[in-house]
């Protein structure tokens, strides 16, 4: 049941991503190569480029920054990390989401993404607080 709950609210975070206005990034993006440069920045130094545009934070980059951070935390794809992964295993990866997080949103920690991550470390460590017995060491799922 343990697994079930970390998953869901795993899932559950991209429709509180969708919520919320647009917000200015401290950031500039490179139409060439893509690299993201600082707000200050007039050409990206490693191809050259001139042509910056200015970064925004909407539902649809929350949602890509989100699902880049599951990525590089070894959290998605989900059912992989789910079905292979013990609770305690699977906490750790849950840790590193906010420490990982590049997001540079000019409204700071009232950012929606800032704030689906906090509510979703404060969940994760409910339900494992409130597990109880060896499930933290199971290693199955069944969805």
């Amino acid at each position: 049941m343990t697994f079930r709950k970390l998953h869901l609210e795993l899932q559950s975070v991209e429709s509180l991503l969708r919520q919320g206005g647009g917000f200015a990034m401290n950031s500039r993006l490179c139409t060439d190569c893509g690299r993201r440069l600082p707000a200050t920045a007039k050409k990206c130094h490693p191809c050259y480029c001139s042509t910056l545009q200015d970064e925004y934070c909407t539902s649809q980059t929350r949602i890509a920054e989100y699902f880049a951070v599951l990525s590089k935390c070894e959290l998605w794809p989900s059912l992989g990390p789910f079905q292979k992964c013990t609770v305690l295993e699977l906490v750790e990866r849950f840790d590193c989401l906010k420490e990982d997080n590049q997001h540079q949103c000019s409204v700071k920690l009232d950012c929606p993404l800032a704030r689906a991550l906090e509510r979703l470390k404060a969940k994760v460590d409910r339900i494992v607080k409130n597990t109880r017995g060896i499930a933290l060491l199971s290693k199955t799922l069944k969805i």
